[in-house]
């Protein structure tokens, strides 16, 4: 079993189907976690559920892309329990629209949300985990950033979650002299109220297309999270880590 025990984990967008997964499952392994969500009655609800012996778990409202919000709410964290230990980059949206119809607004929502967001909080929590000479950033990307668009990605979720992946890199580099690592998961499709509505038209086509035959679960991502946080990661940094049952292998 993987013991997170002491240890505290920011989640973003921890009310979602993926997010609640991994909110339960660093609880689970012992870590006090924090859930940053601009939808904080679903984050407060999901907070509530975490029931395990001397657990502590808090959820703020924040708007990732707000830099003060974001520090305003790091500094909160760390009033509350002492360290940042783990940062779960785990916010997005997405889009699914043809080249000429996007907008200068698609474009800036997704951006913000998918790309700024995470270099805010990741730059936040950045000197805070070089003062403990320890920290562990995982963001979720996409197998979109590496395989193209495809039934649930445009072009500009390609290009936000392939922004991530750099982001990543850029990160794991400069953080590995400092007890740093920072990972990044790429799921494949994967089965959650958010594509919930561009799922059900084509579920039989997309799982035929996946080698193993089914849709991703938000447990099968929290799995790979579970194990980037832990001690049993502690030498691996820059990775980008396909969750993704074979629809793509490289």
């Amino acid at each position: 079993m993987i013991s997170l025990k002491g240890k505290t984990a920011v989640v973003t967008g921890g009310s979602g189907g993926i997010g609640q997964e991994i909110v339960f499952s660093l609880a689970q392994c012992g870590a006090n976690v924090v859930i940053l969500d601009v939808k904080i009655d679903l984050a407060e609800q999901v907070v509530e559920k975490i029931k395990f012996p001397n657990q502590k778990a808090l959820a703020l409202q924040v708007d990732i892309t707000d830099r003060v919000q974001v520090e305003n709410s790091f500094n909160s964290i760390l009033d509350h329990f002492g360290s940042i230990d783990i940062l779960v980059n785990n916010a997005g949206v997405l889009s699914n629209k043809s080249i000429p119809n996007i907008t200068k607004d698609d474009w800036d929502r997704v951006m913000a949300v998918n790309m700024e967001g995470p270099f805010i909080t990741s730059q936040t929590a950045f000197p805070i985990m070089m003062k403990q000479k320890f920290g562990r950033i995982i963001n979720i990307s996409s197998v979109a950033a590496k395989k193209g668009p495809g039934f649930l990605a445009d072009t500009i979720y390609v290009a936000s979650k392939a922004g991530l992946i750099g982001l990543t890199k850029g990160f794991a580099h400069e953080g590995a002299k400092h007890g740093i690592t920072v990972n990044a998961v790429c799921p494949g499709p994967t089965d959650t109220e958010m594509v919930k509505d561009f799922i059900n038209e084509k579920r039989e086509q997309i799982k035929a297309g996946v080698p193993m035959g089914r849709l991703g679960t938000g447990q099968d991502i929290a799995n790979a999270v579970m194990f980037l946080a832990s001690d049993l990661a502690q030498y691996i940094t820059g990775e980008i880590m396909d969750v993704n049952g074979g629809l793509l292998m490289d």
